[in-house]
């Protein structure tokens, strides 16, 4: 699409990006419920469940996090301080950081590399593609497994220690 408009390809990216997020908010924010309590979405009369299923769902949700029953949760400076101080959450950090931070600079420029093996721009950009949808279809998996057996922790960490291994390269 570079010179259609006089735009260049890199402005008709952001042109279109920028659309397709803001009718993805514009959807959000007509069909999102307010809470659990008011599932009807925000902006229509009617609602996403009968009369018998409403607190069916209540209960799935209040079931899964008791905090979801306030319609409001509360933040203070005390709760902020109180997370950040969680070895837990500093734990969390340092695996992310560790495991997403050197797939980074070879998933942005994976498609360069490629190139200048001789690939055209298009099969560049569908063989860098490949990890993608393989960590799209993990996800999934982890995310099921989690759920059939009710246990965060230990799926978290198969995610980290399945992708070790496909650091190593980065190293070298």
């Amino acid at each position: 699409m570079a010179g259609l408009k006089c735009l260049s390809g890199w402005q008709w990216l952001f042109i279109l990006e920028g659309t397709l997020t803001l009718l993805i908010f514009v959807f959000f924010v007509t069909f999102l419920p307010a809470n659990p309590s008011k599932t009807a979405p925000l902006h229509h009369s009617w609602d996403f469940f009968s009369e018998r299923e409403l607190p069916i769902v209540r209960a799935r949700v209040v079931a899964d996090d008791e905090s979801k029953t306030t319609d409001n949760a509360q933040m203070s400076l005390k709760s902020i301080v109180q997370a950040l101080l969680d070895y837990r959450l500093r734990v969390h950090m340092i695996l992310n950081i560790v495991s997403l931070a050197p797939k980074g600079g070879l998933q942005l420029y994976g498609p360069t590399i490629i190139k200048s093996l001789g690939f055209s721009t298009v099969n560049a950009n569908l063989l860098n593609s490949v990890s993608s949808v393989l960590v799209i279809i993990l996800s999934y998996l982890i995310a099921f497994g989690s759920d059939k057996t009710h246990m965060r922790g230990p799926w978290c960490i198969v995610a980290f220690i399945w992708s070790l291994p496909f650091q190593a390269p980065c190293l070298a």
